[in-house]
């Protein structure tokens, strides 16, 4: 949607619980849907009320309503990288 940016930070951590982030900026005045890289289970970790590095709640599908002039950070749940040797 116009003036929302959203991108995708994946990190691997050496066969740890993933760094695949989801992360939303919405700067509209009203509510905005965004589509998601992938249906999945997601852990919210930022939303319009407040931030966590524990999830806050988890969000099932492929879309998420980014609220006015906030920002949404997702954690892409039980996704893990194999070890590299």
């Amino acid at each position: 949607p116009v003036n929302t940016i959203a991108y995708t930070i994946t990190e691997p951590s050496r066969g740890k619980q993933n760094g695949s982030y989801f992360v939303a900026h919405n700067a509209n005045t009203n509510d905005v849907e965004v589509v998601l890289p992938r249906n999945a289970v997601w852990n919210v970790l930022v939303n319009a009320n407040e931030a966590s590095s524990k999830p806050i709640y988890k969000l099932k599908g492929d879309k998420v309503i980014i609220p006015a002039l906030s920002t949404v950070v997702l954690q892409e749940k039980g996704k893990r990288y194999k070890k590299k040797h």
